[in-house]
């Protein structure tokens, strides 16, 4: 069966959306002349790194499959190229946490966990032990990366507004 890749092209399209109005939002704080600490300027970063790497993960494929290259070839890519960015990216993210002492908040676990157990699903994807790369699971990373997005933007968004999580 041929992959469709509508549902990719459609996620890719609300990440970039999602991205530009959070980081939007996220810098309005910086206009009102309030001083942002340390935590919500690394918040701030994640919003446009990650957003724009799961961008990246997404759109990555479709251009492949441009090329005419085989779809299962696609996904192995795809696979291996998502995994190069996720282990560097969320390394360097949790060494910056660390270095601020950022705070262990609900969206900020449930983020972590969810990103933590991709990367373990992407490495066993690559093992083919128990089913190979497809582009069904580069799309479901990325709905994740999406959703996992949302939830620290509106965690961000609560504290933000004064109610913290």
């Amino acid at each position: 069966m041929d992959y469709n890749p509508d549902t990719l092209m459609l996620l890719a399209e609300l990440i970039i959306a999602v991205v530009a109005f959070a980081v939007i939002v996220a810098s309005l704080r910086i206009t009102s002349g309030e001083k942002l600490n340390a935590f919500e300027l690394m918040l701030i970063q994640f919003f446009a790194e990650s957003g724009l790497m799961v961008f990246i993960v997404a759109v990555f494929p479709l251009v492949l499959l441009e090329f005419g290259l085989d779809e299962q070839l696609v996904a192995i890519i795809s696979t291996w190229g998502a995994l190069i960015l996720l282990v560097p990216y969320f390394s360097y993210y949790f060494w910056r946490r660390s270095r601020i002492e950022a705070p262990a908040n609900i969206p900020m676990i449930v983020s972590s966990v969810g990103w933590l157990l991709w990367v373990f699903v992407l490495g066993i994807t690559l093992t083919g032990a128990f089913w190979v790369p497809s582009l069904a699971i580069i799309t479901a990373l990325v709905f994740w990366g999406l959703c996992s997005f949302v939830i620290v933007f509106l965690g961000y968004l609560a504290n933000f507004v004064g109610r913290k999580i």
